[in-house]
């Protein structure tokens, strides 16, 4: 059986660029105006050290590249999940 023959094809998207947990962390409190609670801790056994999505395929076959900033990202989400939560109040 070939790859040609499946009806199925998994493509990577994302920006090709690595960000650690604490630039998003800041980001994101960054563009929504917000502060988390959070605490940095020692690195756990197992923990991956960096991962990024390999965008190659999904550009080359589909055609399809990240538009949007981790800024724009960051704060449509949140816009979206406080429209979510205030929808689901009205219930």
């Amino acid at each position: 059986k070939t790859e040609e023959d499946n009806f199925y094809d998994v493509f990577n998207v994302g920006t090709g660029e690595g960000v650690t947990v604490l630039r998003l962390i800041q980001t994101f409190e960054q563009v929504n105006n917000i502060k988390l609670n959070y605490a940095i801790g020692p690195r756990r056994a197992g923990d991956i050290e960096q991962i990024y999505a390999q965008v190659d395929k999904s550009h080359n076959v589909m055609g399809w590249k990240a538009e949007k900033t981790l800024e724009e990202s960051l704060r449509d989400a949140w816009r979206w999940q406080q429209a979510l939560a205030a929808d689901n109040a009205t219930v």
